[in-house]
């Protein structure tokens, strides 16, 4: 009803491009941004020290010397209040509060995601393909998600680097939570000046209890010393994407050291099909899973029930397990050996093999 504020929220948003990346804005709010993080950013990304779970291991990560793809997702709600004036009666106290949409958020994630591995795949399958190593065993691209409370902490980081526009859209703006995604192509790091350049293979790796060789921190590009105190700068952890992917499947959460448990829903939406809205999404207690009905190129079909979604009725559909479930005591022996098979592979490499799914 007030039509000073419809005509300041009547705005379009658009698009900022220029070489080395886009973001989308309205008014002055950054609602989606993908860039090269170049050396000469206001993103202090290589000026932190961020360490990477892998194999079970928190290790260093070297963004010296790495290319960085980030795609940040501010997800803000806006908190739009009168300003007061002399005029303006005492008992006017009302504001208007505009939150984010979440299936929104997510499916504009997983556009630009899927944009950039088919672009990698297609373009370029040799550095695209997802699992893909170099002969020291590292990715040749890392998805890795920075912990958000981890870069909130970062009084210093600006990731924000564009001039405000359109000020007075908004008199505030509460920032609820920051999901910051950055795609890196990363590896786990010696801890030795010496075997980091070095291109001989001793055999025996610098962190492991047979070595005799004692690791420096001197000169290493992925440890950092706080020049002022002398004292090791702190830490930010992250994840592989492909982690997330795999704890979409049982807790739906990942865990930080330092602040604990951070759900999924927050981080990676699109991992626990937020994207798709509630519409297609069945709850675990809407279906049940009968007898086996066969196998397919991949995964295992059983036969169903589901309740449709508000009634009581309930129609046969078939289910499609893309992980290794146990065919039941009436399969037949070849169900179970290619059960067996199945799980053994997800065994070995749970990440590789949650990810095909």
């Amino acid at each position: 009803q007030d039509m000073e504020l419809v005509k300041l929220l009547d705005l379009k948003a658009e698009w900022v491009l220029w070489q080395t990346g886009l973001q989308l804005k309205y008014g002055d709010v950054t609602l989606f941004r993908m860039k090269e993080v170049l050396h000469n950013s206001a993103a202090h990304y290589r000026q932190l020290r961020f360490k990477l779970k892998q194999e079970g291991i928190w290790c260093d990560v070297d963004l010296q010397n790495m290319s960085i793809l980030e795609i940040y997702f501010p997800v803000e709600s806006l908190i739009i209040k009168p300003i007061p004036t002399e005029n303006t009666e005492n008992n006017i106290k009302e504001h208007l509060v505009i939150d984010p949409t979440l299936e929104c958020t997510a499916q504009l994630l997983a556009l630009a995601v899927d944009h950039i591995d088919i672009l990698l795949e297609d373009w370029y399958p040799t550095l695209g393909t997802r699992f893909v190593h170099t002969s020291e065993g590292k990715y040749l691209i890392t998805r890795i998600i920075p912990c958000p409370q981890c870069l909130s902490n970062e009084s210093e980081l600006n990731l924000n680097e564009f001039p405000h526009s359109n000020s007075h859209l908004l008199d505030a703006i509460s920032q609820d939570q920051e999901q910051a995604i950055g795609y890196q192509n990363l590896y786990r790091i010696r801890k030795s000046q010496e075997s980091y350049t070095s291109e001989c293979d001793s055999g025996v790796g610098p962190d492991s209890a047979g070595s005799s060789r004692i690791p420096s921190m001197e000169g290493h590009p992925g440890v950092q010393i706080d020049e002022q105190n002398g004292s090791e700068k702190p830490v930010y952890y992250c994840w592989m994407v492909e982690e997330c992917i795999l704890a979409a499947y049982n807790s739906k959460v990942v865990t930080c050291p330092t602040h604990g448990d951070c759900p999924l829903a927050r981080i990676a939406p699109d991992t626990i099909f937020m994207d798709l809205g509630e519409r297609y999404i069945i709850k675990p207690e809407n279906i049940k899973k009968g007898r086996l009905l066969g196998r397919g190129a991949f995964g295992f079909v059983f036969k169903g029930t589901c309740k449709i979604r508000g009634t009581n009725n309930v129609i046969d559909v078939a289910m499609k397990m893309l992980q290794p479930v146990q065919p039941g005591p009436n399969a037949r022996q070849s169900a179970l050996i290619a059960f067996k098979a199945a799980q053994g592979k997800w065994d070995r490499d749970p990440l590789q093999y949650a990810c095909k799914a």
